[in-house]
């Protein structure tokens, strides 16, 4: 991805950023996700979201905070579970933790509350509310 932006495609659409925001921050290259991520023009949810994400796991505690009260903004009923559940996570995967992990470092809720809580969701084992 890092070779396709810098060298094959330079003049890529700047939405791009974000194809090379997502392999930085699941390699855990979070300053260097930090860093893609920042370039996304215009940020809707997803990328704020992975910004968060990743700006919480570079330890960078506030600025991962008012990334995560912007997704909060744009969602109220954000939560860590749902995203897993809507996206092709599995639900105890290496990639469904370190969100989770993140989300936690960023201040964004872990489980879903009902009743938000689709009831169609796998739950996460941090979440104790059995359905």
């Amino acid at each position: 991805m890092e070779r396709a932006l810098y060298e094959l495609d330079p003049l890529h659409p700047p939405f791009q950023w974000l194809s090379l925001g997502y392999p930085l921050f699941f390699a855990g290259r979070y300053v260097e996700a930090v860093e893609a991520l920042r370039k996304v023009p215009e940020p809707w949810m997803e990328p704020r979201l992975l910004l968060a994400l990743a700006l919480a796991q570079a330890g960078e505690t506030e600025a991962a905070r008012a990334e995560a009260a912007e997704v909060l903004r744009l969602d109220p009923a954000f939560s860590a579970e749902a995203w897993i559940a809507n996206d092709l996570y599995q639900r105890e995967s290496s990639s469904a933790r370190r969100v989770t992990e993140a989300a936690a470092k960023a201040g964004l809720p872990i489980c879903a509350e009902p009743p938000d809580a689709d009831a169609s969701v796998q739950r996460l084992p941090e979440s104790a509310d059995p359905r």
